[in-house]
């Protein structure tokens, strides 16, 4: 008897621990990989998708500017990433989408300095992503 009620609160204990963990890791698990570097105005001018972006467009979305402020203190040609919650994610590749003209990849400007900026959704059952902004 002692046996078995070891191996059932050992049971529960792990059972517990794990469905703790999986909750930690899916409430943090990120959705989206928001990516921006700085580039010079030659290769701005290579992409088919360019947007200047307002300093109250860039402040309405913190993962936005965090990976600007990031891509600004870089070397020109580094890539930053910031990974982005899905409902975040969501709305900030709507908000790039209707504010530029229907992507969420190219070059953007912003405070006179040009550079890439890419949304890319990292789950495949989001309908928002993966190319679901650009028509």
């Amino acid at each position: 008897m002692k046996r078995r009620g070891f191996l059932a609160a050992a049971g529960t204990g792990v059972a517990g621990a794990l469905a703790g963990c999986s909750g930690v890791l899916s409430t943090q698990s990120p959705e989206w990989r928001l990516r921006a570097m700085a580039i010079t105005e030659d290769t701005a001018s290579e992409t088919d998708t360019t947007c200047t972006l307002n300093e109250p467009f860039v402040e309405a979305y913190p993962n936005l500017q965090n990976v600007l402020a990031l891509a600004a203190q870089a070397e020109t040609g580094e890539w930053q990433i910031v990974r982005v919650k899905l409902e975040a994610g969501n709305e900030l590749g709507d908000a790039l989408y209707d504010f530029c003209g229907g992507s969420i990849r190219g070059a953007y400007y912003y405070k006179d300095q040009p550079y890439y900026i890419s949304l890319v959704d990292t789950r495949p059952g989001n309908d928002k992503g993966h190319g679901a902004h650009d028509h």
